[in-house]
């Protein structure tokens, strides 16, 4: 294990918990907690106090059989089990102030579908304050926050008084934006979703035609929708020699007014714009993978061709905040979408996965990979595998 202190058990890299191989069926972190499922479905939880900043160390916080997947939003555990259902573990905090005191409720009832008998979800994702599922009928569901549109519904504040807008720490906490299960309504109902993708405050997901849509917020233009906030002074290049045109700037066919904020909260389907409209051809023939940070996206596409793979590697797309070179440059500034400059030798990527701001994946070579924010050593260190 690695990553920030807050997050291990105890701080340590090497706990003892972990020492007794064959015994873990998964493990997956919170910001400042984690937790592993063992063989028999106990799960353990450890993590450090917000307030004190104390270290609790871990311990057998609940039971849950038959989990396929686990993941952590800012203050809640989601646990997918193998018969569909998802069961919830809220306020994860204040469990660790009071390990005795674990409630683990059920999802809300999905509604009933006519078309399909045994109706269940099937993939999950989590981001820092909502969460999404896909069912086997191709329906898509978000619940949680949903102050910048990310579970498909209108948001309370929709525009500002003013010009600017700052993002607060009550917009992220706001409980008039919280919303019950809802199912996303798309503009062309037979749209079957397969994969779904949540970021900070938005959400990505993808369907069996490789249709990719967004929703959620934009600020940082990271849904794939092109630039959407005009040009900056940097976009204009004014260091180029005078009296030649240069502009190197691509404007969104998608605007806002100077106090309308950026977001959409219903899905918009990137195909039809900007980046992702001119990779149609390779979308066409590739198998779609999506990841997503607090403020960026991350599109990676593997050939479809069994034949291509042994020549051909994994070709990804990034759009969205760089501060920490989480979109695969070392241009700090937020930007549209562009090709990530990949080695030579990468190859073809198994799984793509990101943190708040970095990423990693995991190649057919059983090479890691990994970029962006290594502040808290999430990256590790280079001697152990390749960091690009």
């Amino acid at each position: 294990m690695f990553g920030s202190t807050a997050a291990l058990p105890q701080g340590q890299f090497d706990h003892s918990l972990f020492k007794e191989p064959g015994r873990w069926h998964m493990i997956t972190f919170g910001p400042s907690f984690g937790l592993a499922l063992d063989v028999d479905g106990n799960v353990y939880l450890w993590g450090q106090h917000t307030d004190s900043k104390e270290y609790v160390a871990p311990f057998i916080a609940c039971k849950v059989d038959d989990v396929v997947d686990c993941k952590c939003s800012r203050d809640s555990i989601y646990f997918l089990t193998s018969k569909g259902k998802v069961h919830v573990i809220e306020n994860v905090n204040e469990l660790l102030r009071n390990p005795f005191k674990c409630i683990v409720s059920k999802l809300e009832q999905l509604p009933e579908c006519a078309n399909i008998w045994w109706y269940k979800i099937i993939k999950m994702s989590v981001g820092d304050s909502h969460a999404a599922f896909v069912t086997n009928d191709g329906s898509l569901f978000c619940r949680g926050d949903n102050s910048f549109g990310q579970c498909g519904l209108r948001p309370s504040k929709v525009t500002t008084l003013a010009t600017f807008y700052t993002l607060e720490e009550a917009d992220a906490n706001s409980k008039l934006d919280n919303v019950a299960l809802n199912q996303i309504k798309f503009k062309d109902p037979n749209v079957k979703i397969i994969n779904v993708t949540c970021g900070g405050r938005h959400t990505i997901c993808v369907d069996d035609k490789n249709n990719i849509y967004a929703f959620g917020d934009d600020a940082a233009v990271q849904l794939f929708l092109g630039d959407t906030r005009g040009m900056s002074l940097l976009d204009a290049n004014p260091y180029k020699r005078l009296g030649r045109k240069f502009v190197n700037h691509v404007k969104s066919e998608i605007t806002y007014t100077t106090k309308e904020r950026h977001l959409q909260f219903n899905p918009i389907k990137a195909n039809d714009y900007a980046k992702v409209r001119d990779i149609q051809g390779i979308l066409d023939n590739s198998d779609v993978h999506l990841a997503a940070g607090d403020d960026f996206t991350i599109i990676a596409l593997n050939p479809k061709s069994k034949e291509s793979l042994r020549q051909a590697q994994t070709t990804i797309f990034s759009s969205g905040g760089n501060k920490y070179g989480q979109c695969g440059t070392m241009d700090p500034r937020m930007f549209k979408a562009q090709a990530v400059k990949l080695p030579n030798n990468f190859g073809i990527s198994q799984s793509i996965k990101c943190g708040h701001s970095h990423c990693m994946t995991l190649l057919q070579s059983h090479k890691l990979f990994g970029w962006g924010n290594n502040s808290s050593k999430q990256l590790i260190s280079t001697s152990l595998f390749p960091v690009i």
